[in-house]
């Protein structure tokens, strides 16, 4: 497991109150010396104290809500809300600005999921796909089918993701057919905002053993994630891909620290 996984889970069962009374005595002894450390977890623990009043908050509302209210005193219940409802605003801002440094998801997205160059050249032998004239070949396609990837490779270099995602997917079933156009397939989807088919291509290709693409679908699986909201799962191949050495550890790296906690 990442170092840094197995750290926050640390972290968590200290915070949790799941330690036994040794271990929290050498995590406190360790966060003395850790200046760094013993700072992450205090905010760490104002967050979770801050989404525990939340809690209690939206609690509290739904308990007055369920019961008759007398007319009476209906005016006090609305200067206690008003109050409450300030209060939980500031608490947000305070929230917020505890961690200035970083992005939101879509800010993430806006900056770290970049464009990706089609490295198939249509008009010459390469990936297995050859054009001359109007005769057009791509392994496991048919002649008309090779016609709609190469409109669709063009729509890709136009960056019109919308179009070529529609002609990708109207080609490439199943996945099998061509593993190469796959992945231009899932960018496509993953641009043009179709998550949940991008989230499912990327995975099924990183899986794929030697795969050309096998590090570039890592890290647009992690980006979908992000987009969809699943930060926990986007995390962890954040992490395995800052731990090994390759184009993208960079990258990650910057995502994992300007990434929100929630």
């Amino acid at each position: 497991m990442d170092k840094d996984i197995q750290r926050q889970d640390i972290i968590d069962r200290y915070l949790l109150n799941e330690m036994s009374s040794d271990e929290k005595l050498n995590f406190e002894k360790e966060m003395e010396s850790d200046t760094a450390l013993k700072e992450y977890v205090e905010t760490q623990k104002i967050i979770i104290e801050k989404i525990i009043e939340r809690e209690k908050f939206k609690t509290f509302l739904k308990e007055v809500d369920s019961k008759e209210i007398k007319t009476a005193k209906i005016v006090s219940f609305k200067s206690i809300y008003s109050v409450l409802a300030a209060a939980a605003v500031l608490a947000g801002i305070i929230f917020l600005i505890l961690q200035p440094t970083q992005y939101s998801n879509s800010k993430i997205l806006s900056v770290y999921n970049f464009d990706f160059k089609n490295d198939i050249t249509i008009n010459t032998n390469n990936n297995g796909i050859n054009v001359r004239g109007d005769e057009c070949n791509i392994e496991n396609l048919t002649s008309q089918e090779c016609l709609t990837i190469k409109e669709a490779l063009l729509l890709y270099d136009k960056k019109d993701y919308s179009k070529a995602a529609i002609l990708f997917e109207k080609t490439l079933n199943p996945l099998e057919k061509n593993l190469v156009l796959d992945f231009y397939m899932a960018i496509s989807q993953l641009k043009s905002g179709n998550i949940a088919k991008a989230i499912d291509n990327f995975y099924y290709l990183s899986k794929q053993d030697k795969y050309i693409y096998a590090i570039d679908s890592k890290y647009y699986l992690a980006l979908a994630y992000i987009k969809d909201g699943k930060t926990k799962e986007a995390k962890k191949i954040l992490h395995q891909l800052k731990k090994d050495y390759n184009k993208y550890s960079k990258p990650a790296n910057e995502i994992l620290r300007k990434l929100r906690w929630f």
